[in-house]
């Protein structure tokens, strides 16, 4: 289990160098200093929150969550259907309009 190893030293640099370099360039660039901080608040939670629930799941086995893989089939389907419907509305119609239909129209 090298890589849970790895992790937590990993972050705790990413944490730390993205917090010295907005410090450090807050004064000069301060639009990069606000992405810098963003990384180092995003990998906080990352670190103390995600890590540990990753390595949970893996110790339990749950690798997968089938009900969303399900579900996540069905809304594509429904989207699949959907689409077939817009295509087939407009097949149906004629798209483009003669001259003398667009002066209908438009009087």
């Amino acid at each position: 289990m090298l890589i849970r190893k790895a992790f937590p030293p990993f972050y705790l640099f990413v944490i730390f160098s993205s917090g010295l370099a907005a410090a450090l360039t807050f004064l000069f660039d301060p639009f990069s200093a606000t992405w810098m901080a963003a990384v180092m608040l995003t990998t906080i939670p990352a670190r103390q929150v995600l890590m540990p629930a990753i390595n949970l799941a893996t110790d339990s086995g749950l690798k997968k969550r089938p009900e969303r893989t399900s579900r996540n089939g069905e809304i594509h389907q429904l989207d699949q259907r959907q689409a077939e419907r817009v295509q087939s509305a407009y097949q149906a119609k004629p798209l483009a309009m003669t001259a003398m239909q667009h002066a209908r129209a438009c009087s």
